[in-house]
């Protein structure tokens, strides 16, 4: 049912902020990053969470342009 896979795709996507999230925490950006492009790629779409979380990780590697370069890509992406 369309329902159903609303509830699935919205749970997809609080997986991929949870997993997005810790790699964050770790310090492991690369990985942040590689989980929100996996999602895309899967057909999901990521919300403002998904990239703030992917920024924030960046800010707090001390790398300003790999941050701006996902505030670009969230941008492209409409979001």
């Amino acid at each position: 049912s369309a329902a159903g896979a609303t509830t699935r795709r919205s749970a997809e996507l609080i997986r991929c902020n949870q997993s997005i999230d810790e790699a964050a925490r770790e310090g492991d950006v690369v990985r942040a990053g590689e989980t929100l492009l996996k999602f895309e790629r899967s057909g999901g779409q990521p919300d403002s969470m998904s990239y703030n979380l992917v920024i924030r990780a960046c800010a707090r590697a001390g790398d300003a342009d790999a941050a701006e370069r996902w505030v670009k890509h969230m941008e492209a992406k409409g979001v």
